[in-house]
């Protein structure tokens, strides 16, 4: 997962706040009920070429009402295990409580890096106020105001200055995602924990105890690692289950596989969640949990196989029976070529000369190369293909080093009528986008929505979606250089919307066309679920690399 930076405190000191902050989305669910986040939520940011894994904790509570005030401890203890760096929100508002004091001790014995953050700091007037907190013997506080982003950048600055050295990175979006469904308390998150071998999930007989998507990434045997994802409760109610409900369906377009976990005898809610996964064509499990109480497991299993016509599998995740019978079915259901989808595909063989053109300009991280750039690399090295590299401003001095001109040149697409023009007739030209394009989405969708650029008008509305929530940088691909060729060729009053991470729109009609990234750090099952949304309403979607280069004029010019 690389490295982990872990956000504990009290209760509604604005934890959550912070971590959608940071992660540039609206993943955790944010709420003026304390207690809202009980599960740990995960998330990633990247700053200034640095990526790291951010974790939501519950708020730590002692001799409280709360009835999971144990588990969300725990949870938030697991965290503080996991992380390289925690971030310490207090509340600048109210000061020092008992339980900061608490919170405080426990992370002085830690031996973890601490930023106490200071948060709801909404103007200069209340920095003072955060003296305070020195009391704590955790060093300097540092005030910021989540709501608004005030110094969160500075804030950003100080966790990747104090990161130890990055980690090898577990790519959880190239694995198979498995969702686990249900009704509030029909065991998700123990049979999460029982899948798992590990305290994944807080587990409480109280209904509703899984408030954000839990997610852990484990190995089956003879398959590999997986991503298994306990969502809430599919029936919840109040204005915090709607919340639950958009995340378990958000859940379900990124979802390879699905365990839908049967209740007892009505059978509405369940029949409802397998009529959508079978639209989405999902395959399901059904799973007929706690056996271990049941008085007649067998009956239950005949009428449950009577509504979906699948007789479902019989366990109780508590006392781990018929674990192991869930694992054979994944291993049956998932499709026989997943992870099999190829980035260069047909276009190269072994032997063949690639040379890879990559601009280390303000948007190239440090130290290091972009996740489209590194695996493409790897891929031509299994495929046994010579592969060369250059920047741009090289191409021409590479070119003639070469004894014989490139199979197919690679370009990054912000730079693709440069290496047009300069490259040998019989060299095939693409881009890391267009090729991203193939292997995550649909090329050939992508193609032909590039045609709507021509219908254009000023009066025309555009949304240009990014999988990455990176702070905006000068020159940005999509922030900036694609909206300029776009309104040089349209017109200055073109109106463009940005979206980040997961924030797409449902409602895609006030668009006449969307334009995706290259969706590096979206599995290709989610991105599928993207397209199909646009296809579904009439809306032409095309990606980064294909629009730049129908602008360019040299789209039949490129290979896929």
């Amino acid at each position: 997962m690389g490295n982990i930076v872990a956000i504990v405190g009290r209760p509604n000191v604005g934890k959550s706040t912070l971590f959608n902050r940071l992660t540039g989305t609206r993943q955790a669910i944010v709420n003026e009920e304390a207690g809202t986040t009980r599960d740990r939520q995960y998330g990633k940011v990247e700053w200034t070429g640095k990526e790291f894994s951010l974790i939501d904790t519950g708020g730590w509570v002692v001799n409280s009402e709360d009835v999971f005030e144990e588990e969300i401890n725990k949870q938030v203890k697991v965290a503080i295990e996991e992380a390289d760096v925690i971030l310490f929100v207090v509340d600048v508002l109210n000061g020092i409580t008992d339980l900061d004091m608490e919170v405080a001790q426990i992370l002085r014995r830690c031996k973890r890096p601490v930023i106490v953050v200071a948060n709801k700091a909404d103007n200069y007037d209340l920095h003072p106020a955060s003296a305070e907190f020195y009391s704590f013997g955790l060093g300097d506080p540092f005030c910021i105001s989540a709501i608004n982003g005030s110094y969160t950048g500075d804030l950003l600055d100080k966790i990747v200055a104090t990161l130890p050295e990055e980690k090898v990175e577990i790519l959880e979006e190239e694995l198979p995602r498995i969702a686990i469904i249900g009704r509030p308390n029909a065991g998700k998150s123990s049979l999460i924990n029982a899948l798992t071998g590990q305290d994944t999930a807080l587990v409480s007989d109280t209904p509703g105890t899984t408030t954000d998507l839990v997610s852990k990434a484990m190995e089956i045997q003879g398959i590999g690692p997986c991503l298994f994802i306990d969502t809430p409760g599919f029936d919840d109610e109040g204005e915090l289950g709607e919340l639950r409900i958009s995340r378990t369906l958000k859940a379900i377009e990124k979802t390879d596989i699905a365990l839908l976990l049967c209740g007892d005898t009505t059978f509405s809610h369940e029949k409802e969640m397998l009529t959508l996964l079978k639209e989405k064509n999902i395959p399901v499990i059904p799973v007929l949990n706690k056996i271990d109480i049941r008085e007649n497991s067998d009956r239950s299993a005949t009428y449950i196989e009577e509504q979906c016509k699948i007789r479902p599998l019989l366990i109780s995740a508590k006392e781990k029976i018929g674990i192991e019978l869930i694992r054979q079915a994944i291993l049956e259901k998932l499709p026989s070529d997943f992870d099999q989808q190829s980035i260069t595909g047909e276009l190269v063989t072994e032997n063949d000369l690639v040379l890879l053109v990559m601009p280390q300009d303000i948007q190239a991280p440090k130290g290091r190369l972009i996740l489209p750039q590194v695996q493409t690399i790897r891929e031509l090295l299994d495929k046994k293909c010579l592969v060369m590299t250059c920047t741009t401003d090289k191409f021409s001095a590479t070119l003639q080093a070469l004894a014989r001109p490139p199979k197919l040149i690679i370009t990054d697409s912000q730079v693709f009528k440069a290496i047009y023009e300069q490259k040998p007739k019989e060299s095939e030209l693409t881009s890391f986008s267009v090729l991203f394009a193939g292997y995550k989405g649909d090329i050939h969708y992508y193609v032909e929505s590039a045609t709507a650029i021509e219908r254009l008008t000023e009066s025309s509305r555009v949304l240009i979606a990014e999988a990455c929530t990176h702070a905006p940088l000068s020159e940005d691909i999509g922030r900036v250089k694609l909206p300029r060729l776009l309104r040089k060729r349209i017109g200055e009053n073109l109106q463009i919307d940005m979206v980040a991470g997961t924030d797409l729109p449902q409602d895609l009609t006030p668009y006449s066309l969307v334009i995706h990234c290259g969706a590096c750090m979206f599995n290709r099952k989610y991105v599928l679920s993207r397209i199909e949304r646009a296809r579904e309403q009439h809306i032409p979607m095309t990606n980064y690399g294909v629009a730049i280069a129908f602008l360019n004029g040299i789209l039949d010019q490129i290979k896929y």
